[in-house]
């Protein structure tokens, strides 16, 4: 098709053609993704649902009034206990 040698009622049609088609297509793929979107939170919503893993809770083993501790990095009452010259073996449970 030239469009160099079309009318412009001809031109006017053609636009207005283009237009109906852009905007159908435009309509189809917001559905598209709608229900992509629908599909996804679905798939969040029954993640969310799911059981919490289990955490593994252990007895501490090391103990100061209400501060206790067993596991990880060692805090800062124990280091300021053992820089004050006590040892670990003072505050085994």
């Amino acid at each position: 098709m030239n469009l160099d040698t079309l009318s412009i009622d001809q031109l006017a049609e053609l636009r207005d053609r283009v237009n109906g088609m852009l905007a159908e297509r435009v309509a189809d793929r917001q559905r598209e993704l709608s229900s992509e979107v629908d599909r996804i939170g679905a798939l969040v919503a029954k993640q969310a649902k799911q059981k919490p893993l289990k955490t593994i809770s252990t007895k501490p083993k090391y103990q100061k009034g209400d501060l206790s501790w067993g596991r990880g990095s060692q805090p800062a009452w124990i280091k300021q206990h053992i820089a004050l010259g006590g040892t670990l073996d003072d505050l085994q449970v």
